[in-house]
């Protein structure tokens, strides 16, 4: 018997440690995934400068003096289309998540995966072939749909990490915003050798084919769950264990009486017992939908989501206007939004270790000073608006992200990060009219705008300290 007993425990030995290599690579696998797919149309300032190298849009454009149209001229009618290109992409890749969120809940993270990395594929091909505004915007909009899924559907697998699940869904927020070297990568191969964009955008249709024919066999049919809070992580063996309808940690059948019972009985011995904070992953998804802390947080990150995406679709110019003709610090901005994706670790722990509420402060002062930097029109001192506007983006959609899974957990994550997000994406479609009067009522002068933005930022911190006094302790990664 003791034999048995010692060869038993040596085989629990060993399933933990093929669990602990199995969530590591699907970790790793949803990492690349994103990296891949999700958050390329936030390369759109480098696409940008392949569309207007290939001369295309300009049909009512003219150089200076009625001198014939180049590449390196402004033109008001091609930056607003340009504008609706980018707007109709970036709307799609956060309206879609409401939709792709209740199909990722009702048919699982396989078919998700799949579905949208062929959207995407289609999305490649119609964008790398089409000359015209609509089939343009027809093609980004596939792009952003795909893109948006698969980032869903994968984003689960932050799970499988109980002890660090912040720190594990900003790690993959962060990989959405690294996409965007993708198209970095694609105009510097355009401009040195003379690659067709229509080449390009198949190379990239063919790897979301590779995506979803990989997705096929590594992603499970339903959500992955973490074990319960007083089991550890590394003593999970079955990491594809499917959650049902019960969120994780929630109570068994029949506990919520004898913790009723057992609260009558706490009360009855004293009255200055401090009180609980409830616990919002046992409601409905209309009650954690309609609680103060989500409302609070759809408020602070929509509001937040329109000058960050306007500000993505109009950097370009931006820095052209101030004196960037040959994009080197359009490159360097491209550079530093990818590579701020590895900040995200540290905002996850920065989450776990000190709430919400410090992280969401450190977000709100990054993003003023982005905006306060860029109303400024030197050149030489933008290093600074975009260094800080990459960092703060970034975490912007990690805090909310790692918000909706750690404060109400993965029961209804799907519905509530789409919603939020579809809400978001509705607010910032503002961004297009905000670029049509900056080209025309402003003569392409951004100093308003920018102020505008800034002042906007500055009155989120009102919602931080309300926010603040809602959650319990730092900042609320309820257990």
């Amino acid at each position: 018997q003791l034999r048995d007993g010692r060869r038993s425990v040596a085989g629990m030995a060993r399933c933990a440690a093929r669990g602990q290599q199995s969530r590591w690579f699907l970790f790793g696998a949803a990492f690349a995934s994103v990296v891949l797919l999700s958050g390329v149309v936030f390369g759109w300032p480098n696409m940008r400068r392949i569309l207007r190298r290939d001369g295309l849009l300009t049909a009512e454009c003219e150089g200076p003096e009625g001198a014939p149209h180049r590449d390196t001229d402004q033109c008001a009618s091609q930056e607003l289309d340009f504008g609706l290109i980018y707007t109709a992409g970036s709307w799609s890749n956060q309206f879609s998540r409401l939709p792709v969120g209740m199909f990722l809940d009702r048919f699982g993270p396989r078919m998700t995966v799949c579905i949208n990395a062929v959207l995407f594929g289609v999305g490649c091909v119609i964008f790398g072939i089409s000359s015209e505004l609509t089939g343009l915007a027809a093609g980004f909009v596939l792009i952003g749909i795909g893109g948006a899924g698969v980032q869903l559907a994968v984003q689960n697998t932050s799970s499988l990490f109980p002890a660090r699940r912040s720190m594990a869904m900003a790690t993959l927020s962060g990989a959405f915003q690294f996409a965007s070297l993708i198209y970095l990568i694609f105009e510097l191969v355009h401009l040195h050798y003379n690659a067709q964009r229509s080449t390009l955008l198949l190379v990239h249709s063919c790897v979301a084919g590779a995506v979803a024919i990989v997705g096929w066999f590594i992603w499970p049919d339903q959500p992955f769950t973490a074990p319960p809070p007083q089991v550890k992580a590394e003593a999970s063996l079955d990491i594809y264990s499917a959650g049902p309808t019960q969120p994780t940690g929630a109570p068994a059948e029949g506990a919520g009486k004898r913790q009723s019972e057992s609260a009558v009985e706490e009360g009855s011995k004293g009255a200055e017992a401090p009180e609980e904070p409830r616990n919002l992953r046992d409601l409905s998804f209309y009650d954690q939908a309609t609680s103060r802390e989500y409302l609070l947080m759809l408020c602070w990150f929509s509001l937040h989501m329109l000058p960050a995406q306007f500000t993505v679709g109009t950097i370009g110019q931006q820095l052209e206007l101030k004196g960037d003709s040959t994009g080197d610090h359009l490159r360097a901005y491209s550079a530093i939004f990818a590579a701020s994706a590895l900040v995200t670790p540290l905002a996850g722990l920065t989450i776990d270790r000190m709430g919400f509420p410090t992280a969401m402060l450190a977000v709100n002062t990054l993003l003023t000073l982005s905006y306060a930097v860029l109303i400024i029109p030197l050149l030489d001192v933008q290093p600074i608006a975009y260094v800080c506007y990459s960092v703060g983006r970034v975490c912007l959609w990690a805090v909310m992200f790692s918000f909706c899974g750690a404060v109400f957990g993965f029961r209804h994550y799907g519905k509530l990060a789409g919603g939020g997000l579809a809400f978001g994406a509705c607010l910032s479609l503002l961004q297009y009219p905000a670029l049509d009067a900056t080209l025309t009522r402003f003569d392409s002068d951004y100093l308003f705008i920018n102020s505008l933005w800034c002042a906007l930022s500055v009155s989120m911190y009102t919602v931080v300290f309300l926010l603040r006094r809602l959650l319990p302790g730092a900042g609320g990664t309820r257990s």
